[in-house]
């Protein structure tokens, strides 16, 4: 990533920072999480003076990746059963709707929630097979990767479609693209607006790396998870076979990523709906695929 885009994307998050506000709520959240004294009864009772929050979150956790049985759950039980790392990561994504309501013609120009959605979904799954304990931070991280896109089109959205239109043409090097119709990139992008929101330093690290995991350390591990799922979920300009260096550093060969794709396919509607805001889990979500298969 070179100064100037780094610059130039410090810039434009700094000119849209009215409109990409993450609310309050995760602040305070992350009081809790970081206080040495910091207790689950603590965050249990901020979530449920925030009934909007609560509720959405709750949802969240009534999708197949948490209840696979169909389970019902209180804050409190949550908070206890998931740990409070988990339930604040999963808080974010829970906001994440309402920190981008002001974006909707951008977010639908950039085909943000699929790519959100698909990208999350595998993040989370190979977390899985490679045993990480951090699979919710992943699926966070994998969720917020196409955050620069989307800001980009709202920026510019003349050069945004021209790169998109020509990006075929050119190799798929979309960051080569980018840098040239606008003077930054995606990456760049995403990287200054969440050092705006001041997200912990294992997401932002992990996420402004993904193209150079090894620059990364000790974040390398999550960075070469997340290259390898923007192959898998099909982000724009990600090469279809992941990278070989990012699976040898995570340990995984292409066969083990073969089933990922399909898997989460079934789940994407559910977690399309339930991340975005818009809809309630339907009846027959809590059937899932083993792989995507959570671990309270």
């Amino acid at each position: 990533m070179t100064e100037t885009a780094q610059v130039r994307a410090t810039d434009l998050v700094e000119r849209c920072s009215a409109e990409l506000a993450l609310p309050r709520d995760y602040a305070a959240l992350r009081l809790i999480l970081e206080d040495a004294n910091g207790t689950v009864l603590q965050l249990s009772r901020a979530l449920e003076l925030r009934p909007p929050l609560a509720s959405r979150l709750l949802k969240l956790l009534s999708g197949p990746l948490h209840s696979p049985n169909g389970e019902h759950w209180s804050i409190e039980r949550a908070v206890n059963q998931f740990g409070m790392q988990r339930i604040v990561d999963l808080s974010l994504l829970s906001l994440l709707p309402q920190a981008l309501e002001r974006l909707d013609t951008s977010l639908l120009r950039s085909d943000f929630w699929p790519l959100s959605v698909r990208c999350g979904l595998a993040a989370r799954a190979i977390a899985a097979i490679c045993r990480r304990p951090e699979r919710d931070r992943l699926l966070c991280a994998g969720c917020l990767m196409p955050l620069g896109l989307a800001l980009l089109w709202h920026a510019n959205p003349r050069a945004a479609s021209g790169v998109a239109g020509t990006l075929a043409d050119h190799g798929n090097d979309l960051v080569a693209l980018q840098r040239a119709a606008m003077g930054t990139d995606h990456i760049a992008v995403s990287a200054a607006l969440l050092r705006q929101w001041q997200l912990p330093a294992p997401i932002q690290r992990a996420l402004a790396g993904r193209e150079a995991p090894t620059s990364v350390v000790p974040y390398h591990l999550e960075a070469a998870i997340l290259q390898v799922a923007a192959s898998v979920a099909g982000f724009p300009g990600a090469p279809p076979a992941p990278p070989v260096a990012a699976l040898d550093l995570i340990g995984l060969g292409e066969v083990a990523l073969a089933g990922i794709a399909s898997e989460f396919a079934r789940l994407r509607p559910v977690y399309q709906l339930l991340l975005s805001g818009r809809a309630a889990l339907p009846s027959h979500a809590t059937r899932h695929p083993t792989d995507l298969r959570s671990e309270p």
